[in-house]
């Protein structure tokens, strides 16, 4: 199962068919529909019941969008960890004299950064 795979059918979802999905995501529909058509192949059920133009999450649909969002979240994270990998984060409290404060702390502030 692949993560763009995922990120399609959420969108589908979210938007409510794959037209609207197909913009958000800047693709052409037949691409959303592949990747869904793939996306049941390879989990062996319908996410989908198809009432014409409209789609409705099956019981299995809605599972997986459950652990979807989930795995998607997960990916976010990841992302981001692995971008501050080598950068100093978190929190640093100074106390100061106000008139230091103002006058000198901006640019010793600037140097530690």
């Amino acid at each position: 199962m692949e993560l763009i795979s995922l990120k399609t059918f959420v969108a589908v979802v979210e938007e409510g068919g794959v037209q609207a999905a197909s913009k958000q995501l800047h693709t052409v529909q037949s691409n959303i529909t592949a990747r869904i058509k793939r996306l049941e192949e390879e989990l062996c059920v319908a996410l989908f019941y198809r009432k014409g133009r409209k789609l409705e999450l099956t019981p299995a649909g809605s599972t997986l969008l459950e652990y979807a969002n989930k795995l998607l979240q997960i990916e976010h994270q990841a992302s981001e960890a692995v971008k501050q990998v080598g950068e100093a984060t978190g929190n640093i409290r100074i106390g100061s004299m106000e008139s230091f404060a103002a006058v000198r702390m901006p640019g010793l502030l600037q140097q530690f950064r």
